[in-house]
């Protein structure tokens, strides 16, 4: 297993890994792309620049964005972290609920 004890040896680790291999926080692409973290979310959960997961943390692999600035497509949206998929889903949730109790009251 591969232990990181400081900033220090987490970087010279990163230098020596190929560039594919490379990710990078949300808050170190925005500071690449000279946007705002939040911009670089919306891009991710808009399926236009490819993100990992590690563990609650996102990371975005160096290649991704390459492939971001050179126009090529991505793959699909992460649909299951967006908050406005999770805000629908929740009120057809509710509004089933309610049409199924609705539908048990008259039935009494």
């Amino acid at each position: 297993m591969l232990e990181v004890r400081s900033e220090e040896s987490a970087r010279r680790l990163e230098e020596k890994l190929p560039p594919t291999l490379r990710l990078h926080s949300v808050q170190e692409v925005a500071r690449i792309l000279k946007v705002t973290p939040p911009a670089v979310r919306k891009l991710i959960f808009g399926g236009r620049l490819r993100a990992q997961r590690v563990g609650v943390l996102i990371r975005i692999p160096q290649e991704a964005i390459v492939r971001f600035l050179e126009g090529s497509p991505c793959t699909e949206p992460d649909q299951r972290r967006d908050p406005r998929r999770r805000r629908s889903q929740a009120k057809r949730m509710y509004r089933a609920r309610k049409e199924a109790m609705s539908s048990m009251e008259g039935k009494r």
